[in-house]
């Protein structure tokens, strides 16, 4: 998890931090090469349900 959680923090700060985002209508993504584990999925729920913007994680399959 943890290059997913630095994915996280690095695209919260671009969006936090960027004057010409719509911050209403964003919507963050982190694309990983893994299957999130049990607890990854328990994390990402705590992130959907706390946020206060659009937050998702997608698996990407590429092998």
């Amino acid at each position: 998890m943890p290059s997913k959680r630095e994915a996280l923090g690095q695209l919260l700060d671009y969006h936090w931090n960027d004057k010409n985002t719509n911050k209403i209508n964003s919507k963050i993504v982190v694309v990983g090469v893994s299957k999130p584990t049990k607890n990854e999925n328990k994390y990402i729920d705590f992130l959907k349900e706390n946020l206060k913007i659009e937050f998702d994680y997608q698996y990407l399959n590429i092998f």
